[in-house]
């Protein structure tokens, strides 16, 4: 049979809360083989970020321009969050 099927019937129930934020993914033992990928990642995505809003600096008609260090810090802690 083709006909349609309810969703929870084929993947289960939805999850009606956030899941408990957890550090199962930390291993120590990782931390001085990825730090140099890692830092080479972060620079990279640092100037790629600030060469973007230079680019849209000049677009805009507006005299206000962004604020890099600003940018830095939200970017570097929206890092540290999200895998958490």
């Amino acid at each position: 049979d083709i006909g349609p099927t309810p969703l929870g019937s084929r993947y289960g129930d939805l999850p009606s809360s956030f899941p408990t934020p957890s550090f199962a993914f930390f291993d120590s033992g990782l931390i001085v083989a990825l730090l140099p990928s890692a830092l080479a990642i972060a620079v990279l995505a640092s100037v790629e970020s600030l060469l973007s809003a230079v680019v849209a600096d000049g677009m805009a008609r507006t005299a206000q321009k962004h604020d890099p260090d600003r940018e830095i810090v939200g970017q570097g802690l929206a890092n540290l969050i999200s895998p958490i």
